[in-house]
């Protein structure tokens, strides 16, 4: 068995494998057809901001991330 070997996803600004976890708390209002009251859906926005430079990534970003570091390790312990 090899080495236990562990690839971070990294800010690609600025190399840093920090973040914070941020929450945004909104309401969205919209009309009805039938009404001319509006009705709303509470919405919880979760975003990562790198602890270094400040730049932002949601939960989609960082996991198209960790795919592509798992495809680079792959190619490269096959050769390609």
């Amino acid at each position: 068995m090899g080495e236990r070997l562990r690839k971070f996803f990294v800010c690609d600004n600025c190399n840093n494998k920090s973040f914070k976890l941020v929450y945004s708390f909104l309401l969205d209002f919209h009309p009805v057809n039938f009404s001319e009251d509006l009705i709303y859906e509470k919405i919880t926005e979760k975003h990562y901001h790198c602890t270094k430079c400040g730049k932002v990534f949601t939960k989609q970003e960082i996991e198209n991330g960790l795919t592509e570091v798992k495809k680079r390790f792959r190619n490269k312990n096959n050769g390609s």
